[in-house]
This record gives structure tokens, sequence and C-alpha cells, in this order.
């Protein structure tokens, strides 16, 4: 997964800020879920802890909300994946 950083001046410190992700080609979408999760949490702390900095409320709640979605997205992967084993124990059982 490629990552584009930018920075933010913030109190006359500059800041790495992650704007956007690109998605590389995987085949598993349980997998990519997880991973999109991984970012978006690790981009919520980024903007949590830039909005401690700068005592910015609306960023740290942008970041609060990144992290919960990313952590839905893990979640969702997860389901995909137990859902698979599901339907492969399943269609053992029935040989």
């Amino acid at each position: 997964m490629a990552l584009i950083v930018r920075s933010l001046a913030v109190n006359r410190c500059i800041v790495p800020v992650f704007t956007q992700k690109e998605s590389l080609v995987m085949t598993d979408s349980s997998t990519r879920d997880r991973a999109e999760g991984i970012f978006d949490q690790g981009k919520g702390r980024v903007k949590q802890g830039v909005g401690d900095l700068a005592d910015d409320k609306q960023l740290q709640g942008e970041g609060k909300v990144d992290e919960l979605k990313g952590k839905g997205e893990q979640a969702v992967g997860d389901l995909k994946d137990a859902a698979g084993d599901m339907k492969d124990t399943l269609e053992q059982k029935s040989r």
C-alpha cells in the first residue's frame, strides 16, 4: 500500500499528514479490509496527536472517527475470513 504524505504547519512545526492511500491489487478482500483498517487507525492516531499538539478539538475528533473507522474495517475483514473458513469447513464435510 502506497502512502502519500504531506506536511502541515502547526505552531511553526512541520508535521506529516497522511492524506491519501493507494491500494495495491490484493486478491483477498479480507486482507484488503484489514490493511485499510490498519491505515485508518494509524491516520487517526496521527490526527489525534497533531490535534493535541495544536489544541485543535476538530482534528482530535476527526482522528477518533478515523480510528473507529479503521477498527470497523478490520472487523469486517475478520468476519469475511470467518465466513470463508465456515464455507470451507462445510464443503469438506459435504464430500
